[in-house]
C-alpha cells in the first residue's frame, strides 16, 4: 500500500504538519528574517492549505479556478455575466 497514492491528502497534511514552520523560521533567519514561531505555523498552514487545494482540483483546475476568479470575481455566475452576442 502506497499512502501517496491512496491517500495523498493525508499525506500532504503530514508533511505540512511535521515541522514545515520550524524549518521555515530557521531557515528565514539564516537570510536574517525574524519570524517568530507562530508566523512559521502560519506560513506552514498556508503552504499546507495551497498544496491540499492543488490536491483536490489538479493544476489544470487550480489554473482555471484562479483564471475564472480573476476575470470574474467572486458574485454570481459567469456566464450571466458575459455579454449576449
Amino acid at each position: 500500500m502506497n499512502p501517496m497514492t491512496n491517500h495523498p491528502n493525508a499525506t500532504v497534511s503530514l508533511i505540512a504538519g511535521l515541522g514545515i514552520g520550524s524549518a521555515v523560521v530557521q531557515i528565514g533567519a539564516h537570510f536574517g528574517l525574524h519570524l517568530s514561531a507562530q508566523q512559521g505555523a502560519y506560513f506552514a498552514a498556508g503552504l499546507g492549505a495551497i498544496a491540499l487545494f492543488i490536491g483536490r482540483n489538479g493544476a489544470v483546475g487550480t489554473w482555471a479556478f484562479v483564471k475564472n476568479l480573476v476575470l470574474h470575481g467572486t458574485s454570481g455566475n459567469a456566464k450571466k455575466r458575459r455579454p449576449k452576442p
